[in-house]
C-alpha cells in the first residue's frame, strides 16, 4: 500500500515560465483518488541534519484538521514511512502527518550526548510549528491539530499535549518561532510516563525487565541510568507539565503489556482527571505492547469518535481550541457536564458474545452510577427507520434486582461492522458486580460483567 503512495503523477504548472522541475511538482508529490501525498518535506535542519515529515491531504474540501502520527521504537528506532494506523484518517476528512525526529543510538553503541532528551520533543514541536506556518499552502486548519503516537511516540505525543508553552522543551531555532506548538487533542497508545516507577509497576509474570538499567531505552534517552539522575528523568515525564489548559486525551493500554506497564497510563490519567481535563482511558483486556487488539474495529471506532469530537472532523473551525460537543458520545471523566452530571467514567467496550470474566480483571477502574456507557455489538442490526428504543440494556445487580434501560442512542459504526449503543447507568444502582445483557428483537446477548463503584 505504501508503495502506491510514491508513484509520481504530473502536476500542471500554474505559471508558464516555471521550470520543468516545478511543473512536475515537489519531490515526493503523489496524488491518489481521495488524497494527495507530499513525502520528505523538511520541517527543520539541525547542524545539517534534515528533519522530515510526510503529509497526506484529502483532495476535496478543507481546510482540514490535522492528525500528527509520532512513531514508536524506544526513541532509538522507527521511521515516518509507516503511518499505520493513522493513515486511515485521511479518508475521514483529516490531513495525516507522519514525522521523523532525532533518535538516540542503540546499545551496545555508547549513547550520543547530543541526542539525549529533550531533543526528541523539541523536534516534534518544531514539526507542529511548521505545519501551522505552512497551513495555507497545504490546505490545513492550524486551529485543529492533534497528535497520535504509540509507545515512545505515545510518550512524545503526551508531552505535546501537556507541555505547551514550556520553553525548556522547545527550540525556536528549529524554525517558525512565531507559531504555536500546542495540540488540541492526543491519542496516547501505551506510552510510558513516569520512567522512575516502571520497574516497580512491572508484573512479576513479565520476567526480567530493567528500565532502570544503564542500557535501557529510557536511560539512553535521558543520558544516564535513570535512578541515578531523577531530576533529569523527571523532565521527560508528561505528568509534571499537566495544567488545566492542556489537550484532550484518549489513552489506550493493554492490560498484559510487559514492555510498558499499564500503570504508566493510569498515572497520566489520574493527573489529567485531577486537573479537570477531558481525558478518557481504555484498558484493552489481554493486549500486550500493541498487537492485533489495537487493530480491532471497535477500538479504532473509539479513536475516530474522539478525533471527531475534539478536532471536528472535516468541518471548519472558528476557535483556536476545539471544545467538546455538549452531546457526548464518549465517556469523559471530567469534561462538560451531561444533564448536569459532571463526573463521568472511563469507556466500556464489550464484544458480543460477552465473555463472563472476573470484573476486576476486565475493568480495574470500575464505573460510576449515573454515567453514560458506550458498548459495541457485532451482531445487532436495526432496520431502516427503527429507533434506539428498540434496544434495551438489562442490568442485574448483586442483590438480583433487574434494571431495563432503553438505549439513548444506537448507530452503525466501522462501515456497519459494529453497532454502537449508548446508555446511562441508573443512579440507584448499588456498588459491586453487575451482570449486563442487551436485548433487541426478542433476543438477548450472552452475559458480561461490570464493576460499579
Amino acid at each position: 500500500m505504501i508503495d502506491d503512495l510514491i508513484a509520481q503523477r504530473w502536476k500542471p504548472a500554474l505559471i508558464a515560465s516555471l521550470t520543468l522541475i516545478w511543473a512536475l511538482g515537489p519531490i515526493g508529490f503523489t496524488q491518489q483518488n481521495s488524497y494527495t501525498s507530499y513525502l520528505d518535506l523538511e520541517y527543520a535542519n539541525i547542524n545539517s541534519t534534515s528533519l522530515k515529515l510526510d503529509l497526506y491531504v484529502p483532495n476535496a474540501g478543507g481546510p482540514f484538521p490535522v492528525v500528527v502520527w509520532v512513531h514508536g521504537g524506544g526513541w532509538q528506532t522507527g521511521d515516518k514511512s509507516d503511518p499505520t494506523p493513522a493513515i486511515r484518517e485521511v479518508n475521514r476528512g483529516y490531513a495525516v502527518v507522519s514525522i521523523n525526529y532525532r533518535l538516540q543510538v542503540l546499545h551496545p553503541a555508547p549513547l550520543d550526548p547530543n541526542l539525549v532528551f529533550p531533543v526528541q520533543i523539541k523536534d516534534c514541536k518544531a514539526a507542529v510549528r511548521w505545519l501551522r506556518a505552512n497551513a495555507s499552502r497545504y490546505n490545513l486548519d492550524p486551529n485543529r491539530i492533534g497528535a497520535w503516537g504509540e509507545s515512545a511516540g505515545g510518550h512524545l505525543s503526551s508531552l505535546l499535549g501537556t507541555s505547551g508553552g514550556v520553553t525548556d522543551l522547545e527550540d525556536m531555532s528549529e524554525g517558525n518561532a512565531s507559531f504555536s506548538s500546542r495540540v488540541a487533542s492526543v491519542v496516547d497508545w501505551y506510552g510510558p510516563t513516569d520512567f522512575l516507577q516502571e520497574d516497580a509497576q512491572t508484573a512479576p509474570e513479565c520476567g526480567p525487565v530493567c528500565h532502570n538499567c544503564a542500557i535501557s531505552g529510557e536511560s539512553y534517552l535521558i543520558g544516564c541510568a535513570i535512578q541515578t539522575c531523577p531530576v533529569l528523568t523527571e523532565r521527560a515525564n508528561p505528568i509534571n507539565y499537566v495544567t488545566a489548559d492542556d489537550a484532550a486525551f484518549l489513552i489506550m493500554h493493554g492490560t498484559a503489556d510487559c514492555e510498558v506497564p499499564a500503570g504508566q497510563s493510569q498515572l497520566l490519567y489520574n493527573a489529567l482527571q485531577g486537573a479537570g481535563l477531558d481525558a478518557t482511558i481504555n484498558f484493552v483486556q489481554g493486549a500486550g505492547h500493541g498487537g492485533p487488539e489495537f487493530a480491532d474495529p471497535a477500538l479504532l471506532a473509539q479513536v475516530d469518535t474522539f478525533l471527531d469530537r475534539t478536532l471536528g472532523g472535516g468541518l471548519p473551525s472558528s476557535t483556536p481550541t476545539p471544545t467538546a460537543s455538549p452531546i457526548q458520545l464518549l465517556l469523559d471523566p471530567s469534561g462538560p457536564a451531561i444533564d448536569q452530571v459532571a463526573a463521568l467514567s472511563s469507556p466500556l467496550f464489550l464484544r458480543d458474545p460477552f465473555p463472563v470474566v472476573n470484573d476486576v480483571d476486565l475493568f480495574n477502574l470500575g464505573l460510576y452510577k449515573n454515567t453514560r456507557v458506550m458498548i459495541f455489538l457485532s451482531n445487532l442490526q436495526l432496520a431502516h427507520g427503527e429507533t434506539s428504543s428498540a434496544v434495551v440494556v438489562n442490568l442485574i445487580d448483586n442483590s438480583k434486582q433487574s434494571y431495563d434501560i432503553v438505549a439513548e442512542d444506537v448507530r452503525s459504526v466501522s462501515n456497519g461492522a459494529f453497532t454502537q449503543v449508548i446508555f446511562r447507568l441508573p443512579d440507584n444502582l448499588p456498588a459491586g458486580t453487575c451482570i449486563i445483557k442487551v436485548k433487541a428483537h426478542g433476543q438477548v446477548t450472552n452475559a458480561g460483567t461490570l464493576r460499579i463503584q
